[in-house]
């Protein structure tokens, strides 16, 4: 599993996409686990070019003021069909660590992005936290590298960059509050999020 931006890293687990659907047979609902993950980080003893596509776990937040983790998701949602229409859907992310949250620093935004399909192909990859191979994804390159990522190193972190299609939601994490099992869950209900996850329905580019 992978990342994304904050002021503070903990680690996800239980990465779950429950979309809200409605079929031939009415409404409905669907649980999707997630299909490709992966996690990036800039350098840092020269983790930019590392690949976690193995790695157990996601991690959100910054390791240090310079070195933010991000984390990436894709769900195939192709056993779902044209002719399904999907109404919302959450994403809950369930905390397994959190050793480095700090009441100093206090309580940050987690946002949820929809990938540019510029950045449609990107894989998983086959490291544990080692130096990416041949076409595996890094903080640097989409495609170790020799293709990098539409907005740059780390794709940005705003809407403003060419790799961000969308921001579909935003949660505040509670530093003071947030323990091992605490669940955050984003609802995508927005035109941009309903649409996208009609089009990977369908068959469609999946960023």
């Amino acid at each position: 599993m992978k990342r994304t931006r904050m002021t503070e890293r903990f680690i996800l687990g239980a990465l779950l996409l429950g979309t809200g659907l409605i079929g031939t047979a009415g409404a409905a609902e669907a649980t999707f686990r997630a299909s490709d993950d992966n996690l990036m980080l800039p350098d840092a003893v020269g983790w930019s070019r590392h690949n976690w596509g193995v790695y157990p776990q996601l991690a959100v937040g910054l390791n240090d003021t310079k070195a933010p983790y991000r984390s990436l998701l894709r769900f195939d949602l192709s056993s779902l069909g044209a002719e399904t229409s999907i109404t919302s859907a959450t994403l809950s992310l369930t905390v397994t660590a959190v050793n480095k949250l700090s009441q100093q620093r206090g309580n940050f935004d987690l946002r949820l992005f929809l990938l540019a399909k510029s950045n449609k192909d990107w894989v998983q990859g086959t490291n544990l936290e080692h130096t990416a191979t041949a076409g595996e994804p890094c903080w640097r390159y989409r495609q170790f590298d020799t293709a990098r990522w539409a907005g740059e190193p780390g794709i940005g972190n705003s809407t403003a960059s060419a790799g961000i299609a969308a921001l579909l939601g935003t949660v505040q994490i509670d530093v003071t509050n947030t323990v091992i099992g605490t669940v955050y869950t984003f609802t995508v209900d927005s035109p941009e999020g309903v649409n996208a996850l009609t089009d990977w329905a369908a068959g469609g580019d999946n960023a």
